[in-house]
């Protein structure tokens, strides 16, 4: 099974790339997804709460609400670096049991879709990578209209991540989401052509990994349950 890490640029289109995938039968990983779940774990809003006290829990609930959690972090560097070791733990370990299961089911493909997939260093553990561009004014145009940001606001967010360009050259291949919709998604579909293994290459490495991936499973689902 090829595992192809997909990650991009806020507002360079990544989530229909994702959504194209879908549409095509393609099992996504979706860590934005499970770090969204991981917030709702009962041991990790302990942590959450010892770090950053009761104001970002909702007192009826009990959850984690994510736009406070986001006000503190997103300008304090020491706060997110707390903050990501308290999450990215689980939220690997999850993702990672879930590509074995896919594994498992005996599938061709698996698309880890991460925003920081280079940040994280979680590029380390895919196949392949594939980064969705646009040009900065682009970005910056579908980001003021997507979020209803001021020019400057919509900046400060770009400004945040890694830059697209710092992405582009470690991406092995790159989605130039400048286009039409069906532009970009007959790039997506060259590019599962190009990189999709072929079921008799697939069936030899399942047979060959079935045992020491099913017994890894096994472990990670046991330590993801009690974590």
């Amino acid at each position: 099974m090829l595992i192809i890490g997909l990650t991009g640029g806020i507002a360079t289109g990544k989530s229909s790339v994702s959504n194209h995938l879908k549409e095509k039968k393609i099992s996504i990983v979706d860590a934005d997804k499970i770090a969204h779940d991981v917030l709702k774990n009962k041991n990790v809003i302990k942590k959450i709460i010892k770090e950053f006290g009761e104001k970002v829990i909702d007192n009826t609930t009990g959850e984690v609400v994510r736009a406070r959690l986001g006000e503190i972090v997103f300008n304090n560097e020491e706060k997110r670096k707390a903050l990501n070791g308290i999450t990215h733990p689980k939220i690997k370990l999850d993702m990672f049991t879930e590509v074995l299961y896919h594994f498992l089911r005996g599938e061709r493909v698996v698309i880890m879709d991460v925003p920081l997939l280079f940040e994280s260093g979680t590029y380390h553990f895919v196949n392949k990578t594939v980064v969705v561009s646009c040009s900065q004014e682009n970005q910056l145009n579908r980001l003021m209209l997507r979020n209803n940001f001021t020019k400057e606001e919509a900046l400060s967010r770009i400004n945040a991540q890694m830059s697209l360009e710092e992405k582009i050259k470690k991406a092995n291949k790159v989605i130039d989401n400048n286009g039409t919709i069906a532009e970009t998604e007959k790039q997506v579909d060259n590019m599962l052509v190009e990189y999709v293994p072929s079921k008799f290459v697939n069936a030899v490495a399942y047979t060959l990994l079935i045992i020491p991936a099913a017994t890894a499973y096994g472990i990670l689902k046991g330590i993801s349950y009690f974590y």
